[in-house]
């Protein structure tokens, strides 16, 4: 199965103890599983696979195994086993080293450096939990898998950003108990503390609900600045029935409120923001409150009344010259046929960035329903180049016009290298609307040119057998090593029944043949299975194993794992250990095989050889354990890494650089920082991290580059950006770290 591989930090808990030393239930219900899954698939299956695999069950994943463990398997199992399993993950002993770390950062630190508050075995199993939960509501229906509205409470209480991530929990506690989840909104958006008034205002965002004028004041009179500003937000959801309480704020003592209320108003009815400006011109709070009352309380009554005004308005006051912003609040009012001649004036003018903007803004009218933007749209196009539709193909396809079709028609029989880029172009975005003629120009493209970067939207339409059969054929006869790569990128998506037994045909009558064109072939077949197990193939994958290729032991020995046969792992720590080449699977299109790759690596018996081998290891192999270690982002091998850097080897010293580097990018990855603005001194946990991973680092000076993912930089120090309006500033020559906000941040990467 193709796991993400930061699932396996999840496991950094539960490998400190033997498997039996577990929960017996959640034993039980692992080794269940595995047994129910060797039945299934006719091959032994380790426990651990089966617990990733339950966490990894998910339909945005096409893995076959996954697919089983959610939908076949789970199934078969009481609920209170279940139910068991889940408690584990969602409880413990990292919950309480996370709530004390977040409790602890509210308080007035000052940045203090983490060791102080926490031990280091509580910092990792905060890592891992923050992890584990990450993975919970990246995968949408993941959140299936959670049984009772308590723990999805549970879970929400633990998220203070508006992050993603609280974002579906909120959603789910919503679907699940609706009237629940709004009393539970509510009751937050009145708490003392911040941090818990903003999981209202995330609540309700996600509820996509006015919270009601109680609550919704409730929240406007905090005093934290940043939960006033978010709260605001929710006056996204008032309804023009809903006018009198923006009308009461017009009178509010702030005058961000006041403004943010007049403003509202003006947008619910229909007034544009040059109209607005002049009817608040010049005006006193009061003036405005009155003007506000009297206007809405003249013209309420007749929504389209309402538009006809301010159209007619904006059309009184046409700017010369035309301005994006101008046209921008006319298209508003697209029911309204009069401000369409301004439109085609637009178009008609020589300023390009202009006509881009107009043909945009007549493409969302055109959306919204409007026959006559649809009309003027397909009027213009006819005076446009082909590279001129390649350009806005995303629109062009969106309309319905047979003398649109049959340009296109006429764009895609040009089959010049000239035109591919355009061609590629307006077949994708045919694609994405699935338009099921431009099938046939999408298969030419792949069979005949090797176009790969149209290659995954075949199967964005119903594929016949006879279409899965002559791509197979072909992927088998093709000798063009590029259009090859373009059918199995194809073929890769196609849905799997089927496919996997024919490639396990295909690589048995290659038989031993060690031809330079039948090696390649077997490598691309062998890198195709990844993407469709076949429990069949075992026995022919392990005589390849035991083969004369040596250039198919890795693929060979991934594809085995995958099955849950282990035969190939010696041979796969081996090649780590020794330093081989071919280690890691290298050809370009073999990252299907690599992500199997970190599944090994990460596998409980291989982590134990490679976090035991460092201690009598020279400093050439040590580099490589760590650096092999580094692909899990796993917490748990911290110690490990800071041992690096006190290495007399430089080598030694950057492996363990990377791999902090690595667990601190995955941490952050995500995470919205707007609720860090409380104060600039106050950061969460994870953020603290990061000062603590470098607070006592002894990198010497002759180290020369330092590891680069487009985060860590060179010269005279290492610039470390974080999501949001956050920075830090390592600066070697002092090993010190800076906590820098968004505008020095910036300023000290212009210096470095």
């Amino acid at each position: 199965m193709r796991f993400r591989f930061f699932l396996l930090m999840t496991l950094s808990i539960l490998l400190s103890a033997p498997v039996a030393s577990q929960d017996d239930d959640i034993s039980a219900l692992l080794q269940d599983l595995a047994s129910t899954i060797k039945t299934a698939k006719g091959s032994e299956i380790d426990p651990w696979v089966v617990l990733e695999g339950i966490k990894s069950a998910s339909p945005g994943m096409d893995s076959a195994q996954s697919k089983m463990v959610k939908e076949e398997l789970l199934p078969k199992h009481g609920q209170e086993a279940v139910d068991r399993f889940l408690e584990r993950e969602f409880s413990g002993p990292a919950q309480e080293a996370f709530e004390r770390a977040e409790s602890l950062a509210w308080q007035e630190q000052n940045g203090a450096n983490i060791r102080e508050i926490l031990t280091p075995v509580e910092l990792k199993e905060l890592l891992v939990d923050y992890n584990w939960w990450r993975w919970v509501v990246e995968a949408k229906d993941s959140l299936d898998f959670v049984n009772s509205y308590e723990e999805l409470a549970k879970a929400f209480e633990r998220f203070r950003t508006s992050s993603n991530a609280g974002r579906q929990i909120a959603l789910e506690m919503i679907r699940r108990d609706r009237e629940r989840a709004i009393k539970q909104f509510r009751k937050t958006s009145f708490s003392e503390d911040p941090g818990i008034r903003m999981q209202g205002i995330w609540g309700f965002s996600a509820l996509q609900e006015f919270p009601g004028e109680e609550v919704f004041l409730e929240l406007l009179e905090s005093e934290n600045e940043i939960v006033r500003r978010y709260s605001f937000h929710l006056i996204e959801y008032l309804t023009k029935g809903k006018v009198d309480v923006l009308l009461s704020l017009l009178d509010h003592e702030s005058e961000y409120i006041r403004d943010q209320a007049s403003w509202k108003l003006a947008s619910l009815g229909f007034v544009s923001r040059d109209e607005t400006r002049v009817m608040l011109d010049g005006k006193s709070p009061e003036e405005i409150s009155r003007m506000w009352k009297e206007w809405w309380d003249e013209n309420a009554s007749d929504e389209f009344a309402m538009k006809k005004r301010g159209a007619e308005w904006l059309l009184d006051h046409i700017p010369d010259p035309l301005t994006k912003d101008y046209l921008r609040d006319l298209s508003v009012y697209s029911e309204i046929d009069d401000i369409y001649s301004v439109f085609e004036s637009a178009l008609a003018s020589g300023h390009e960035d202009l006509k881009e903007e107009t043909v945009r803004l007549l493409s969302n009218m055109r959306a919204r329903g409007s026959e006559k933007a649809n009309s003027i749209l397909v009027d213009h196009l006819q005076g446009l180049s082909d590279e001129e539709w390649g350009e806005q193909d995303k629109w062009i396809v969106s309309l319905d016009d047979p003398t649109v079709r049959q340009r296109l028609e006429q764009i895609l029989e040009k089959k010049t290298s000239e035109s591919k880029d355009v061609r590629v172009r307006i077949m994708t975005a045919l694609a994405d609307r699935k338009r099921e003629w431009v099938l046939p120009y999408l298969m030419d493209a792949v069979l005949k040119e090797g176009e790969f970067r149209v290659a995954g939207w075949i199967s964005h339409f119903e594929l016949s057998e006879e279409i899965i059969s002559q791509f197979l054929e072909a992927f088998r006869e093709e000798e063009d090593p590029a259009k090859r790569s373009a059918i199995s990128e194809a073929i890769r998506n196609f849905p799997s029944a089927g496919i996997g037994p024919e490639l396990t045909k295909m690589l048995r009558k290659l038989g031993g043949d060690i031809a330079h064109d039948k090696q390649r072939l077997r490598h691309d077949i062998l890198d195709l299975m990844a993407t469709f197990p076949d429990p069949s193939a075992i026995p022919l994958l392990k005589s390849l194993l035991n083969g004369d290729d040596p250039e198919v032991e890795i693929p060979t020995a991934l594809l085995l794992y995958q099955l849950g046969d282990k035969s190939g792992v010696p041979i796969v720590v081996e090649k780590i250990l020794e330093g081989d080449s071919s280690r890691r699977p290298r050809r370009s299109n073999s990252r299907y095989l690599r992500e199997i790759h970190k599944q090994v690596i990460g596998s409980p018996e291989v982590v134990f050889r490679l976090v035991e081998s460092p201690q009598g290891a020279d400093d050439e192999k040590r580099a490589r354990i760590l650096q092999a270690l580094t692909i899990q982002s796993n917490a748990s091998h911290l110690p490990l890494y800071e041992d690096a850097l006190d290495s007399p080897n430089a080598e030694v010293r950057k492996a363990g650089l990377k791999g902090i580097e690595r667990l601190i990018r995955n941490a952050l990855e995500g995470i919205d920082d707007d609720f860090v603005e409380f104060k600039n001194e106050e950061l969460k946990p994870l953020r603290m991290l990061l000062k603590w991973a470098f607070d006592d680092e002894s990198i010497m000076k002759d180290d020369g580059h330092f590891p680069d993912y487009h985060i860590l930089g060179e010269l005279e120090g290492a610039l470390l950006a974080i999501p949001g309006e956050k920075g830090l500033f390592y600066d070697r020559k002092t090993n010190k770290i800076e906590i820098l906000s968004k505008t020095d941040f910036e300023s000290r990467r212009a210096e470095v």
